[in-house]
């Protein structure tokens, strides 16, 4: 394996497809780094679509639909440029091979998804996520990229505020390796699903290179903006997405009634079917009336997945759904350029904040958002010509212990109880309800659940292909990343976007 690259892509999402793409000019080495399988990142998942706007007039509209979703927590200047650069991120997409939905006469197809006053959202059936990652991934291939999967980020190596490389563990020989590059880009995802047990979220989904930025000294802000959506199946928490309620799905109380505008932005969707629940009720995605010729070809996963996990045929019956942890509109600060305080390094996608989302995200723009701030990322990566060489560092030898001690340590608890711990706590204190004093709870518990980490470690011993290892690292990942939201969440005083603060 080649360890010096002129870019290297943490994280094989969307935002990191995109960057790694945008990077490869010439000859350029370029990586793509991830923790697992490169075509199973979270952004496979999203069914919804992309946003776009293609004249000034719409342009307009779009952006303020998004400054007013994010309950003007949020920097103006970055939102219109990623609305003006809507379009283009279109039909780059569709020039590299995107199987966008079309009409019969060849233009797009788009859907009107909540929070939005206009049929904007450009979509692939669907299936829009994964569309992209698989084109994507095909056009990475042919552009000689290099894949590097099942790779654990552990830590950066800085020399004098400037990027040089990172550190992972191969998890298939648990060894601990260096490589080297003259940019860093973390795409890595975001941190909603270190609510475990009520989240939308691949087990995958742990914040890990949200928690790396911390501990190297860069800056999270917004930490406390978990997006709930409103349409997960009760029970197996999978999403349905909101191309339901764009097809024109109802949301219904036991008393099949119906109790709110399902196009409205989703922490109000959210909000109100929690209050339905509060008082007793179930409550429902009813897609009786719209047939199955249209459900088949306008949404034929949600279809396949209410089959498959509810045993329910959404175009005849009811669906039990329920809000659950879906997005982390917090993250790494980052400016419009996705530029960290470290030269070199940058974040974009989920794991970022680029002020795009505030207090609660439009749908549609999380694709976008990947796309047009990985396109400027990876140019400016393509235009560095600084060389990167083997530097001395002692992180290298510190994470080499740190692993070792892993190892070599005797458990004193199964460290999976204290994640389903966290989960818990995380679920009935820092959730779409939260109070002063929850909170202050839900942070003593949390460290002393940080206490019992730092005491404990793995049983089985393998130096191998150990990804039990893996996940007792995502946990000491999840608890930090815990800790900052639940006292972001404390500081927050106000009740805004994606979730209510109670006076109790």
């Amino acid at each position: 394996m080649n360890s010096i690259f002129d870019t290297i892509v943490i994280g094989s999402g969307i935002a990191g497809l995109t960057a790694g793409l945008t990077a490869k000019v010439g000859d350029k080495k370029v990586a793509i780094i991830s923790k697992n399988k490169a075509t199973s990142s979270q952004s496979t998942q999203a069914q919804g679509g992309i946003n776009a706007s293609r004249d000034t007039a719409s342009t307009e509209t779009f952006i303020n639909d998004t400054i007013k979703s994010s309950h003007n927590i949020c920097d103006n200047k970055a939102i219109s440029f990623m609305c003006e650069k809507s379009y283009s991120a279109i039909t780059w997409l569709n020039d590299i091979g995107v199987p966008f939905s079309k009409l019969q006469d060849g233009s797009f197809a788009t859907r009107r998804l909540g929070g939005s006053k206009s049929s904007r959202t450009y979509y692939s059936s669907d299936w829009t996520g994964l569309k992209i990652v698989q084109t994507m991934f095909d056009n990475c291939i042919k552009a000689d990229i290099e894949f590097l999967e099942f790779y654990y980020l552990l830590d950066l190596i800085v020399i004098n505020d400037t990027i040089k490389g990172a550190i992972f563990l191969d998890i298939t020989t648990s060894k601990v390796v260096k490589i080297y590059a003259s940019n860093v880009v973390f795409a890595s995802g975001g941190y909603a699903g270190i609510y475990a047990n009520n989240t939308t979220n691949s087990v995958d989904t742990t914040g890990d290179g949200v928690a790396v930025a911390l501990k190297n000294g860069l800056k999270l802000t917004n930490m406390e903006f978990v997006q709930f959506h409103p349409t997960s199946m009760v029970g197996s928490h999978i999403l349905i997405s909101e191309s339901a309620r764009a097809s024109g799905g109802y949301l219904v109380n036991s008393h099949n009634k119906r109790f709110v505008d399902e196009l409205k932005p989703r922490d109000e969707v959210s909000k109100a079917i929690y209050e339905q629940i509060e008082k007793g009720q179930n409550v429902y995605l009813d897609m009786r009336h719209i047939g199955y010729e249209t459900i088949n070809e306008s949404m034929p996963q949600e279809r396949e997945l209410a089959l498959k996990f509810a045993n329910i045929k959404i175009e005849s019956e009811l669906l039990q759904i329920e809000p659950s942890a879906h997005y982390s509109m917090g993250g790494i600060s980052v400016n419009a350029q996705g530029k960290t305080t470290i030269k070199n390094l940058y974040a974009i996608g989920e794991c970022s904040d680029t002020k795009i989302h505030g207090a609660n995200r439009l749908g549609g723009n999380s694709l976008l958002e990947c796309v047009v701030f990985g396109i400027v990322v990876g140019k400016l990566c393509a235009t560095n010509e600084q060389k990167t060489e083997e530097v001395k560092s002692d992180k290298l030898s510190y994470n080499k212990s740190m692993i070792d001690d892993i190892f070599s340590k005797n458990p004193t608890t199964n460290f999976y109880d204290i994640k389903n711990k966290l989960s818990k706590i995380l679920n009935k204190y820092v959730g779409i309800v939260r109070d002063e004093k929850g909170l202050e709870v839900a942070i003593r518990k949390i460290n002393q659940l940080q206490k019992d980490y730092d005491q404990t470690t793995i049983e089985d011993k393998h130096r191998g292909f150990n990804n039990t290892i893996v996940k007792f690292l995502e946990l000491g990942n999840s608890l930090l990343i815990a800790n900052e939201l639940a006292t972001s969440a404390l500081k927050r005083k106000e009740t805004v976007g994606s979730h209510i603060r109670s006076n109790r």
